[in-house]
């Protein structure tokens, strides 16, 4: 059973996250004001509802592409752990064969490789359009229905398998200048690697 506790730790409030005998801390101490967080889910709220309008034919295009090369589902949905813990349901588009988790099953020496670096250098079971999604990040398109949502914000923590381990510079120091920053810098290099 996954707890949620807040604990002292020196100075410091922490709070704790078991998800499998797998112990996260996060801190709590700073409490971003409320200028920031609405300010923040605000601009969330507007970029991501231009994205989706705007990004509307490539979805189309994107999701065709999927369904021609193996007539499999066009998305992808895992369960994964954002902000203080709480679990969501996260969207992406397909890029591996339909089953990929039982082809690992049947292939123990991939199973192993992927169990001791959660990934796999040349992994067979990503199709030839995931392997084109996946380099110019287009997979993680339909995030921004998370983001709308409200499960994720377009800057911030990436979210994370329990198997993971959160990175907590970002929720540490947190700013919505560093947001606009953070924003213009990915979408540089999203410009760059396409060639755009």
């Amino acid at each position: 059973m996954n707890t949620i506790a807040t604990l002292k730790r020196g100075e410091e409030d922490a709070e704790r996250c078991d998800f499998s005998g797998q112990t996260i801390y996060t801190d709590t101490a700073r409490n971003p004001s409320l200028f920031y967080r609405t300010s923040k889910r605000l601009l969330d709220v507007v970029l991501a509802t231009v994205g989706i309008v705007a990004l509307l034919p490539v979805f189309f295009v994107v999701a065709v592409c999927i369904k021609l090369e193996d007539g499999g589902d066009v998305f992808y949905f895992r369960e994964m752990v954002g902000l203080h813990g709480r679990r969501f349901t996260m969207f992406k588009f397909r890029t591996m064969i339909p089953h990929a988790d039982s082809y690992l099953e049947q292939h123990p020496e991939l199973k192993l490789a992927f169990q001791e670096n959660m990934k796999l250098q040349h992994d067979p079971r990503i199709t030839r359009t995931g392997r084109f999604l996946r380099k110019i990040y287009l997979d993680e398109l339909p995030q921004l229905f998370n983001v709308l949502i409200g499960h994720m914000s377009i800057v911030g923590p990436r979210a994370i398998h329990q198997r993971e381990l959160i990175h907590m510079q970002y929720i540490d120091g947190g700013s919505l200048f560093l947001d606009l920053v953070i924003v213009f810098k990915t979408l540089k290099v999203c410009v760059v690697s396409t060639g755009v």
